[in-house]
């Protein structure tokens, strides 16, 4: 039987990340590369579509600074699909993501239980994301509204047949961001491009929010007493970056519009 062939990449992850998934992986019998790779097979075109305007040289230093600042982080080796790690390194370039702060991310939601689940997403609901599914599946009209909700074209089969190789770990949390964010959308022409994505307005002239997302929602230093999540992010716009001339220029606004 030959070796398959893999690329190794290196990877510095928070220590608790790492520890609490390979536990996880270990009680449920799974190889941790080759799930990772699978995982990221289906997440990274959804990184791509979510990340749909590239981070400023700022954005970028600012992430990877706070992510140094995270707490103790471990150098760890994967070994991933060739495809994988190749469109990996690809999208990150492209879109000046930290690819390391995309990979801590991915691994913090596959460890997370569902208490820091629902305080990363849905802290502001009132429920937990749980709740919040099976209620909007009981509340909807018709029949199939309700079940289009929780199970929609992704064909969950893993859920009812426990051997059908389904792997999207996500589709939950999605769920809940696409069913509880009622965000109105604005066209923008990216200008790297020049094509037209969808954003949401932010405050000030000017600024705006990606819709949210699995990776596009923002993790700031406000979440948790004493963690600053900010090293975490996929995207952060410049005005939401602390002291830089951005976030300044926006105070700046807000101080005039609601000062004396």
């Amino acid at each position: 039987m030959g070796t398959k062939n893999v690329t190794k990449i290196t990877a510095k992850i928070w220590r608790q990340t790492i520890e609490k998934l390979e536990n996880k992986l270990d009680a449920a019998c799974l190889r941790r590369d080759s799930y990772l790779s699978r995982v990221l097979d289906v997440e990274l075109p959804i990184l791509d579509r979510e990340i749909c305007l590239r981070n400023s040289p700022d954005a970028n230093r600012f992430v990877a600074g706070r992510l140094e600042s995270l707490g103790e982080r471990k150098l760890v080796t994967f070994s991933l699909d060739p495809d994988v790690a190749e469109r990996l390194n690809e999208i990150c370039g492209r879109k000046l993501i930290v690819r390391d702060a995309f990979l801590n991310r991915v691994l913090l939601l596959l460890a997370a239980s569902p208490k820091l689940i629902n305080s990363l997403f849905f802290k502001w609901l009132g429920m937990d994301l749980h709740t919040f599914i099976l209620d909007r599946q009981e509340t909807g009209s018709p029949a199939e509204t309700r079940n289009s909700i929780v199970w929609g074209d992704r064909g969950k089969l893993s859920a009812i047949y426990p051997l059908e190789p389904s792997i999207d770990p996500f589709w939950a949390i999605r769920v809940g961001i696409e069913e509880s964010e009622w965000v109105e959308l604005v066209d923008f022409t990216d200008p790297d491009s020049g094509s037209i994505v969808k954003v949401c307005e932010g405050i000030g002239d000017g600024n705006f929010m990606l819709p949210p997302g699995i990776y596009s929602s923002l993790f700031h230093d406000k979440q948790f007493k004493g963690l600053d999540l900010y090293g975490l992010n996929c995207y952060v716009p410049d005005w939401k970056i602390p002291g830089h001339e951005a976030e300044r220029r926006t105070q700046k606004q807000l101080d005039e519009l609601f000062g004396d």
